[in-house]
């Protein structure tokens, strides 16, 4: 499928928008959401379901988009704009995911201290261990990034030398 371009300017957000609130409203869907709410264990452990979903399916947009793909691009308005969605998106994606740990530790936490910590170690099972391993990998990579300057940007001490 090809947009002429022009035509895509702006949509890029709608998409995305209706990517992540798709596997959420599947959620929202699967039983009352009464019972989901109706302790504040219960409620935390929703609260820690909504963001993880909220942030994997950020996540997984992400990857669409920094991709490069020409149709993605024009959705989007051009490269300089999927760029710029692609870098708010991922600081989005991160802070919904770090949000979902410490709302599961939260909940977690409902029960003993302890069962809290536990979350964070080989012992809580692989599914859940491997998501805090992802979390750590993730925020490396995002860190290590911002920690050396760009070379495309010049600090404004730089503006108007020759090289």
């Amino acid at each position: 499928m090809t947009l002429p371009r022009g035509t895509g300017d702006g949509h890029g957000w709608l998409v995305v928008g209706c990517l992540v609130l798709t596997p959420l409203a599947l959620w929202a869907a699967a039983e009352p959401l009464g019972s989901k709410f109706a302790s504040s264990t219960a409620a935390l452990g929703s609260a820690a379901n909504i963001t993880g979903i909220a942030g994997t399916a950020a996540f997984a947009a992400n990857l669409v988009i920094g991709s490069r793909i020409p149709v993605i691009v024009r959705l989007f308005g051009g490269p300089e704009e999927m760029y710029a969605a692609h870098r708010r998106l991922g600081v989005y994606a991160f802070g919904l995911l770090v949000a979902h740990a410490a709302l599961a530790a939260g909940r977690a936490a409902a029960d003993s201290a302890g069962d809290a910590f536990e979350l964070f170690l080989p012992t809580s099972g692989w599914a859940v261990f491997a998501g805090s391993i992802a979390l750590a990998c993730m925020s490396a990579g995002l860190a290590l990034p911002s920690s050396r300057k760009s070379p495309t940007r010049r600090s404004s001490s730089s503006r108007g030398r020759s090289a």
